[in-house]
């Protein structure tokens, strides 16, 4: 699968909120506790994501996951390819990791209110120490360009249909978003 999808930030989260629910339907609530693990032999605040291996632990639902993405930026949007696992026992995944020189550089938690509209997710999160956020998702079953293209046109129109524009799009990963934010401790 090919996650395609495109951030911004939001002011006004109630008056986004009401919106989604005029526009899609309200599919459930999330809250995600994010581990981001790269060698420890790069320094926290120097990791790249795409230069360096970095891998991400989830925790929802009391469901772990691991996941691994290939990200590349067009216009604003994220295109990545993504491998995902399951956990079934995060403590001694955790273990195993840093056994092997891995280690944790940053954590994210995020609340969602998640909506679905056709093959398109949307989601208004709420990232602690970042604020307000509207992603919008959509599954690729290919890369191919024309797949991806018709992808981010539909994205695009549906931000617009929020009053939103592409040059609004938030670029930057949180993760990055979250190290600007923290001192490195590694």
């Amino acid at each position: 699968m090919v996650e395609i999808e495109a951030k911004v930030r939001v002011s006004d989260a109630a008056a986004m909120q009401a919106a989604l629910e005029r526009m899609a339907t309200f599919e459930r609530t999330r809250v995600a506790e994010d581990v981001y693990f790269a060698s420890a032999d790069v320094p926290a605040d120097q990791v790249v994501p795409g230069k360096h291996v970095v891998f991400r632990m989830r925790s929802v639902d009391g469901r772990h996951e691991l996941t691994t993405k290939r990200k590349r930026l067009v216009g604003g949007m994220e295109i990545s390819d993504e491998i995902d696992c399951p956990i079934p026992d995060p403590a001694a995944f955790r273990a195993f990791a840093e056994a092997i020189g891995f280690r944790p550089f940053v954590t994210k938690r995020k609340e969602s209110r998640i909506y679905v509209r056709g093959e398109l997710h949307l989601e208004l999160n709420f990232v602690v120490g970042l604020g307000w956020f509207l992603e919008i998702e959509f599954l690729a079953p290919t890369r191919e360009p024309e797949a991806v293209r018709q992808a981010t046109d539909l994205i695009e129109r549906t931000f617009l249909e929020l009053g939103l524009r592409r040059d609004q799009f938030e670029p930057r990963l949180y993760i990055d978003l979250l190290r600007a934010r923290t001192p490195a401790s590694g």
